[in-house]
């Protein structure tokens, strides 16, 4: 007599038989900073700066890092101002707001730190030590 089984069903085939073989995508993706391209850039120039150099500075730079630029901070000495100029940024946004003012006989200087990956970092030193205010690059070639 006849069984109507159909035992054709090759070892690679599905033959809708499940054989417990368990399939776990272990593809996990974590954003981690200890990346090492991801690093900060510390600067900090003496004497006052100018306004506007560094707000040109800033305008020009920023939209050519901003993707790489994970956060930015600083106070700034500029010149004509009696307060401390405290601003930071996030990717391209960035404020800046006047803060206390400088005590008489301290240091007037600039510093800023980048944090990001694949900084420029020899350009973004470079430019922002031209945003010194005329007077002090000036007193630097003596």
């Amino acid at each position: 007599h006849d069984h109507d089984h159909d035992h054709d069903c090759g070892h690679d085939q599905d033959c809708g038989h499940d054989h417990g073989h368990h399939h776990h995508d272990h593809d996990h993706e974590h954003d981690h900073i200890h990346d090492d391209r991801v690093s900060s850039l510390s600067l900090e120039l003496k004497g006052n700066v100018d306004y506007d150099k560094i707000d040109m500075w800033l305008g020009g730079l920023l939209p050519e890092i901003h993707t790489d630029l994970y956060r930015m901070k600083g106070i700034l000495a500029v010149e004509g101002y009696d307060e401390k100029y405290v601003f930071q940024g996030i990717h391209a946004m960035f404020e800046g707001t006047p803060h206390e003012p400088w005590k008489p006989g301290e240091e007037r200087k600039s510093k800023i730190v980048f944090i990001g990956k694949d900084l420029p970092k020899e350009r973004i030193e470079k430019t922002f030590f031209e945003c010194a205010a005329t007077a002090e690059l000036e007193e630097a070639s003596k």
